[in-house]
């Protein structure tokens, strides 16, 4: 477990490189590359995804995917295909993945899965996801932990 506090996007972006060299330097995956991301509206996980996502090699401008649960980008980077930002804030629980077809996303080694709000479908989240949890401090910090 490691923690960090940041003071600005930029800090938060560079956590997001960060994390995602250490994904690209693994090549022993069975299973898709899970990111869930855990905190408060406005605790920086939007700004997380999308520093991620440009960082695995996403060329679009990656919104937040709230009202349609999930959005997927092609990308070539490290045998990774796909890009797949979920967020879960609207599901009542894990069982509404389904319709996304949930178990053939997470089983392809070649996604990586990001979820914002992984506290509302935490029984789907496998044991192997990076937990990275977001908390407000004060209005300009946040403070960042990672569970691997």
């Amino acid at each position: 477990m490691t923690e960090h506090i940041t003071h600005n996007p930029k800090e938060t972006e560079k956590i997001a490189r960060e994390i995602v060299a250490n994904i690209l330097s693994d090549t022993k995956r069975k299973e898709a590359t899970m990111l869930a991301l855990y905190g408060d509206l406005g605790s920086g996980k939007t700004n997380f995804a999308q520093a991620a996502a440009k960082e695995f090699g996403v060329e679009e401008t990656v919104p937040s995917p709230t009202f349609i649960l999930l959005r997927a980008y092609d990308i070539l980077k490290n045998d990774f295909t796909k890009f797949i930002h979920i967020d879960a804030y609207r599901l009542k629980d894990e069982g509404e993945l389904h319709q996304i077809g949930w178990d053939d996303i997470k089983k392809d080694s070649r996604n990586i899965i990001l979820v914002e709000w992984a506290d509302r479908i935490e029984k789907a989240i496998p044991k192997n996801a990076i937990k990275i949890y977001f908390e407000h401090i004060s209005e300009h910090e946040r403070k960042i932990t990672i569970k691997i």
